[in-house]
């Protein structure tokens, strides 16, 4: 293991020599009145300094009931799932990889790009679930994992994070949710929701990971609705990003999530796509 993390740490040295981010100077849309995101520009070749491009994290997953008893899940067919008890099944899903792609996504808005991401599970008939993130010197925000058990989280605040990195900072943040993400085993609605997200860095932490001792900026969010409130509290690594989630959903559950394994691609180059 120490091998390992000593790698990985020379790896990422290293990778950070090609580190950039986009400059003040540049220009940044603003979203939402408190995401700034980078505009859409087909010469852009960025280089980003902690979701680097070609990267791919392994993350483990407890899911815990509002009674206390820890699940997994298993995968039927596209889209449909069932709980199972740990250890009951060979093909229970008990973790998950995000890769960071060489592409982007603008969502057909033309102000605006992210970087595209991948969430897989591998299992037979698990669907990958591509969408985005944004990264830039300004703030760090991307959508968390949203298939299967993971549908649940959309109700949660996202992973995001504001620079410069301060204790005591506080931001704001809202999203309107469409019923196709509610689910009888948590909660249905009809028609559209505005979840209104509330965060702050309360601290710093050093956490002993499968990776590492990583010190993590620490950022307690709520988000509130018609619905009622969840929770989300993230731990922020300037170096790997977000690396331990721990979710109060709005079934009075829990998804912790941990960062398991780190693997870089140094030979990708990156082409924009639109």
């Amino acid at each position: 293991m120490k091998k390992l993390t000593l790698l990985l740490t020379i790896l990422f040295i290293n990778a950070s020599t090609f580190c950039q981010t986009q400059k003040e100077s540049d220009s940044l849309v603003l979203l939402g009145g408190s995401i700034y995101a980078n505009v859409v520009d087909k010469s852009n070749n960025l280089t980003y300094c902690t979701y680097r491009r070609g990267t791919e994290i392994t993350f483990s997953y407890k899911y815990t009931d509002r009674n206390g008893k820890q699940q997994y899940f298993v995968v039927n067919n596209g889209n449909s799932w069932d709980f199972t008890s740990v250890g009951n099944s060979s093909e229970s899903v008990k973790d998950f990889k995000l890769r960071v792609l060489n592409s982007n996504m603008n969502y057909n808005d033309p102000k605006h790009y992210q970087v595209e991401i991948s969430y897989i599970i591998e299992k037979k008939g698990a669907r990958t679930h591509t969408t985005g993130l944004i990264e830039n010197e300004k703030n760090i925000w991307l959508h968390p994992p949203r298939q299967f058990l993971f549908q649940i989280l959309e109700l949660n605040p996202f992973p995001f994070i504001k620079y410069p990195l301060q204790i005591g900072r506080t931001w704001s943040w809202e999203l309107e949710i469409g019923d196709q993400w509610g689910d009888k085993r948590w909660k249905e609605w009809s028609g559209d929701i505005m979840n209104k997200c509330q965060y702050k860095i309360s601290g710093k932490e050093t956490l002993n990971t499968a990776v590492g001792s990583l010190e993590c900026y620490v950022v307690e969010s709520e988000a509130k609705s018609e619905l009622g409130t969840t929770k989300l509290t993230s731990y922020f690594n300037e170096q790997f990003g977000f690396v331990k989630l721990m979710y109060t959903n709005i079934n009075s559950s829990t998804i912790e999530i941990n960062i398991q394994r780190v693997q870089q691609q140094m030979d990708n180059v990156f082409k924009p796509s639109f």
